[in-house]
């Protein structure tokens, strides 16, 4: 770059700023209500304290012109000759100039809008590479809705569906890397970070369900379990099984001992309720919910070929738990014993992990799309059996019998 070039690049610096210190927020507040939002509300002068202050009728130009306005930035550095690579840092100054205004004593909005809108000009990037990131942007964002369908909560969208946009980037256009990817990924994690405080701020999850939260160390101990996927993968089936068949000797000697002989149920001191912190009520008299869980990981890891194996029990390690979670959490609307928000997480977490799957394994994404979206309806239906046991078998059964015709 020359002399000239360097002033005018410094000069689209400085205008990218400039653009992003105009914060509609302040002045409808200031002009409509006499306030400063970042006095009241959520004390953030962007468009989500806007709408919860002023209403619709102010927040929408708002949220407009705070998403445009990095584009606009970004546009009018083009027309000054420069290439989209130097373009992008005009538009990210806008964010900077949202954030840290001069004339606010250097306290703004947080800058989402501003960087959902670089968001689109990453877009507009990576289309112009290939269509690819257009069908996962609609993928992710269909993830992203049935997230905001089950919790009411529309920030879900861009934690959901903005995070896997960085796996898939990176991992497709890694000769991007320096060039976009950083940048695109700093943008990003600013959009997550933000909308999971907004998230947990907007939404209270209580969860009364005592066999659920009374047992939170089979949550770890499922969670755990995905080890052995990584044994298998890295070294062999056998080294994986080693581990699982200690897992099930363990719990099914417990169960056993349980079951033919008298044990000790403590009480809550505060209820005076009898609890039992190892085995649910219903398990009383039956083989524990965990035991069925090994002994169906154990016979799906033999039963299936290597990448299905995997695939089965990795739909079984996250859908049930998280199928539970938002099922207590958000459930209202009953579907057979279960509820439909739960119903759709379960399909939800089936997508996110069939996609990271997908990334990983050498897999026709029909045969896999065809298992994720079976495991919830299998859970759904499984009525008198447990589904710790039905789910893999059947999903992984789906997917051998769909992989003889989609190779």
């Amino acid at each position: 770059m020359n002399p000239i070039e360097i002033s005018l690049f410094v000069v689209s610096l400085i205008l990218g700023y400039l653009i992003g210190t105009v914060n509609p927020g302040y002045i409808f507040g200031r002009l409509v209500k006499k306030v400063d939002l970042r006095e009241v509300g959520t004390k953030n002068a962007g468009t989500s304290n806007t709408l919860k202050v002023l209403g619709i009728k102010y927040a929408v130009p708002t949220a407009l012109y705070d998403i445009f306005k990095a584009l606009l930035a970004v546009i009018i550095t083009l027309l000054m000759g420069f290439d989209p690579y130097l373009a992008q840092f005009s538009g990210i100054m806008t964010i900077i100039g949202h954030i840290f205004p001069f004339y606010l004593n250097f306290r703004g909005g947080r800058g989402v809008a501003s960087a959902i809108g670089m968001w689109l000009f990453y877009v507009g990037v990576y289309c112009s590479l290939d269509l690819a990131f257009l069908f996962m942007i609609i993928y992710f964002l269909l993830l992203a809705t049935i997230f905001s369908f089950i919790t009411r909560v529309f920030n879900l969208i861009p934690i959901t569906s903005f995070s896997l946009m960085i796996v898939f980037v990176f991992i497709h256009y890694s000769e991007y890397l320096l060039v976009y990817n950083i940048w695109f990924t700093l943008i990003i994690t600013l959009i997550i970070v933000f909308t999971v405080i907004d998230f947990f701020s907007e939404v209270e999850i209580k969860i009364d369900n005592e066999s659920f939260t009374g047992h939170k160390w089979r949550i770890v101990l499922r969670f755990g379990t995905i080890i052995f996927l990584f044994f298998y993968e890295f070294f062999s089936l056998e080294v994986a099984l080693i581990g699982m068949g200690l897992f099930a000797a363990l719990f099914i000697s417990l169960d056993f001992a349980r079951l033919f002989r008298e044990y000790r149920v403590d009480s809550d001191e505060q209820t005076g309720k009898k609890v039992d912190v190892l085995y649910r009520e219903k398990e009383h008299k039956n083989f524990s919910s965990i035991s069925v869980y090994i002994v169906a990981y154990i016979i799906t890891l033999i039963v299936f070929p290597k990448n299905i194996a995997i695939i089965a029990t990795t739909f079984l390690i996250f859908g049930d738990t998280f199928g539970k979670f938002f099922g207590l959490a958000f459930g209202k609307h009953k579907i057979l014993d279960k509820t439909l928000e739960g119903s759709l997480a379960y399909l939800g977490v089936m997508l996110i992990c069939g996609y990271l799957l997908y990334e990983l394994l050498e897999i026709n994404p029909i045969v896999l799309i065809l298992g994720g979206i079976s495991a919830p309806i299998i859970e759904l239906l499984t009525l008198d059996m447990n589904d710790n046991f039905t789910v893999p078998i059947i999903s992984g059964a789906i997917m051998v019998a769909a992989s003889l015709f989609f190779i």
